[in-house]
Order: structure tokens, then sequence, then C-alpha cells
């Protein structure tokens, strides 16, 4: 029995949660040593909050996030260590967009993000060294969420045409049953049919020949008595277990 949770699976809301506190442990962890203080912190904090979202608002929550380095970068600070958070609103807006132009939207911002950083970051190495770094981490990240996105849409499609064959064949099955309830009414229709018209044409034989000759009306009387009892509408039903059979008997010529 799976379990949900604001509509979304327990387990999803499970692991989200995770990730967002260990966003938060990763902006107060350093509050003493990292830029900023405790208002840094509370960037990071509210980039952890915002990936709550990350899979039903992929593109928002990517928004918020960058505004929220935006914020980091006027203010000097530099890259910190909450700023994974940054790398999984990537991710996720990548994976759980509805358009793949929001994730190249979003990788495109993230390369202007990982310049701004390569300048910002305090460090013995080049610019362009550290630059390059985080370039290959966050390519890593998009290509790995492309890749997982690609396989999830293609599982999908796959499904949705499981789906497809399955109605398919409910309607092919039932278009079968029908044809074959339409074959056998219209043989009953044909054998009806015959069956009347004999009874027709020797019942007006009968009464043709009721004076001139009694013996051949009484024979013709005879046969449509039997046309009766031969039709598959008129034949009695069988008693069921328990009942008793009528005592009528079909009529005598």
């Amino acid at each position: 029995m799976s379990r949900t949770m604001f509509g979304r699976p327990l387990r999803g809301v499970a692991f989200d949660v995770a990730v967002s506190a260990a966003v938060v442990l990763f902006g107060v962890a350093a509050v003493a040593n990292q830029p900023g203080g405790w208002a840094a912190a509370g960037v990071g904090v509210a980039m952890a909050v915002a990936l709550l979202w990350r899979r039903t608002h992929p593109s928002a929550v990517a928004v918020v996030v960058a505004a929220l380095a935006l914020v980091q970068v006027i203010a000097g600070w530099g890259p910190l260590a909450f700023d994974i958070a940054v790398l999984i609103a990537l991710y996720s807006v990548v994976k759980y967009g509805r358009r793949l132009r929001d994730g190249i939207l979003a990788g495109a911002v993230a390369a202007v993000g990982v310049l701004l950083a390569a300048a910002q970051t305090p460090s013995g190495i080049s610019w362009w060294g550290v630059g390059l770094w985080y370039a290959l981490v966050t390519g890593a990240v998009w290509l790995v969420a492309l890749n997982v996105r690609t396989r999830r849409l293609y599982v999908l499609s796959l499904e949705e045409r499981a789906t497809t064959l399955e109605r398919e064949r409910e309607a092919e099955s039932r278009a079968a049953v029908a044809e074959e309830r339409t074959r056998i009414a219209r043989e009953l229709h044909d054998v009806v049919a015959h069956s009347m018209a004999v009874m027709i044409v020797q019942a007006d034989g009968a009464r043709f020949m009721l004076d001139r000759d009694p013996e051949q009306a009484r024979t013709a009387v005879k046969v449509v008595a039997s046309s009766t009892w031969s039709t598959p509408t008129s034949r009695p039903s069988f008693p069921t277990s328990g009942a008793s059979w009528p005592r009528s008997t079909p009529p005598r010529g």
C-alpha cells in the first residue's frame, strides 16, 4: 500500500526533506567561520526551504535559488558550502522541468554563475583554473540530469504505449463479440423467416383445400404445427433442476 503526503509519495517527500536538511546543516555549521555569518546562513536556509518544491515546481525553485545566489555574489561572500543547493536546483529543473528549454536556460545561468564564483574564490590557483573546475562539476550535474530525464521519459512512453495497446485489444475484443452476436442474430432471423414462409404457404394451402380435400388440409395443418415447434423462438424452455415439466403437449392436427 503506497503512502502519500501532500499528494506525493511519502518516500520522495522524505528524501526532499533530507536534502533540504543537509543544505541547512551546511549553511549553519560554518556560520562562525564563513563570510557573512548568520546573514549568509539565512540565505542558505532560504535555498533549502525552496528545494522542498524542487519536484513539483522545478523552474520556480531554480529562479528562487538563482536570485539568492545573486544576493550572495553581490554581498561578496564568495562560494560557500550551502551553494550545493544551486547544483541541486539545476539538476531538478533539467530532470523534472516540463520543457527541456528550461533546463538549457538554467544551464546558461549556471555558466554565468560559474564565472562569478570563480572570480570571487580566494585561492592561490588562477581564476580560470577554479572556473574550469566549477564548470566541470556543473556540466557533469547537467549531463547526469539530462540522462535521467531521457530515461524517465522513455519509461513513461513505454507505459503509455502499453496502456494504448491494452485499450486497443479490449476494443477489438468487444468488436469481435458484437460481430458474432450480429451473425447469430442474422442466422436466427433467416431460420425464423424460412419457417414463417413455410407456415404461411401451408396455411393458405390448408384453407383452400379444407372443403375439397380434408385429408390434404389436415396434412398441411400438421406441417404448420411441426414448423411452429421447430422454430427456435417457439421452443419451450427446459425446466430447471427441481421444476416439473408442463403437461401441455403440442397440438395435434
